[in-house]
């Protein structure tokens, strides 16, 4: 009986080993939508901007909050048409011109000048074209909606008009809608991965400065259909020249780190939540070198999903 034990003692330990040696689940994560379906997202940012021009220093803290309604219109072959609607806007601000603020859902009877681009958001709307890695296919309606937003400034002064409807442009144009919501949906990797397995992504972004993020996934849990991703990005320039801005011609010799969470619905694919802080430091070089002044942003992102 003794020899019996013994015998069976090894095997117990080899058969315990193998299960705690046994891979977990490989699952393949993508854009998932249901037609006919409806999906709200909020995305809220808050922005501290550190800057020093002509030797004055500028610190200004900004919070913007922007509603995302999508509808699916269609969903075929893996391909979704989609109607994006943006149906609330905040946005305040701290810095040497006073405090300001503005929200959609009270708006204050006099739009201050710098929150009437966000005010003219409100209630837009564009359509948009993914596939099931989350790239941007089409945007549409574009033109039709910075129109709208023009249209809807109301009683501002052609000056204000024209440096509004610029900015409009290179946030809201179609290869900057693109690069946003590539950067909101375009996170899957190529193939099935289990837990701790990475994958690398690359996306462009334009909010106010335009940056590249090559950011690396890392799958650090699966359970009851939820994926928990952990983000780790480096950021670049986004562009190689300078950028018109106000009328000036800015080159951007700028770098930076994010680090974040979140967490996916892995039968749709879409972040239910997601946190992240990021950090931005280095030059704003102005008409060829005629002005140089240092900067740094400090940005709070955190992204949920709404009833």
């Amino acid at each position: 009986m003794t020899t019996l034990k013994r015998a069976g003692l090894p095997l117990l330990l080899l058969v315990l080993v193998a299960a705690t040696l046994t891979p977990e689940p490989a699952v393949r994560l993508r854009l998932n939508l249901k037609e006919g379906a409806s999906y709200k997202m909020y995305n809220q940012i808050e922005q501290a901007v550190e800057q020093v021009v002509m030797g004055q220093e500028q610190n200004v803290k900004n919070q913007i909050g922007i509603g995302y309604r999508f509808d699916v219109l269609a969903a075929r072959d893996q391909v979704f048409d989609v109607k994006l609607t943006y149906y609330k806007v905040k946005f305040s601000q701290e810095g040497p011109m006073g405090t300001i603020s503005y929200d959609s859902e009270n708006p204050p009877e006099t739009v201050p000048p710098q929150a009437q681009g966000f005010a003219a958001l409100g209630g837009q709307s564009l359509t948009l074209k993914l596939d099931a890695m989350g790239k941007v296919l089409d945007v549409g309606g574009v033109e039709d909606m910075i129109a709208r937003m023009v249209e809807g400034l109301g009683q501002a002064d052609a000056a204000t008009r024209a440096q509004i409807e610029q900015s409009l442009r290179q946030q809201f144009g179609r290869e900057a809608m693109s690069s946003q919501m590539e950067a909101m949906f375009a996170v899957y990797p190529e193939g099935e991965v289990a837990v701790g397995d990475t994958w690398t992504r690359e996306v462009a972004v334009n909010a106010g400065l335009p940056l590249k993020l090559a950011s690396t996934y890392r799958l650090t849990a699966y359970e009851g259909g939820r994926a928990t991703l952990e983000i780790e990005s480096q950021i670049r320039p986004g562009t190689d020249g300078p950028v018109n801005m106000g009328g000036m011609e800015i080159e951007f010799d700028i770098s930076g780190s994010q680090k974040g969470t979140a967490v996916m619905d892995a039968e749709t694919g879409l972040i239910l939540e997601a946190e992240a802080r990021q950090e931005v430091a280095g030059d704003m070089i102005v008409n060829g070198g005629a002005m140089t002044w240092p900067l740094v942003f400090r940005t709070h992102t955190k992204l949920s999903m709404e009833e």
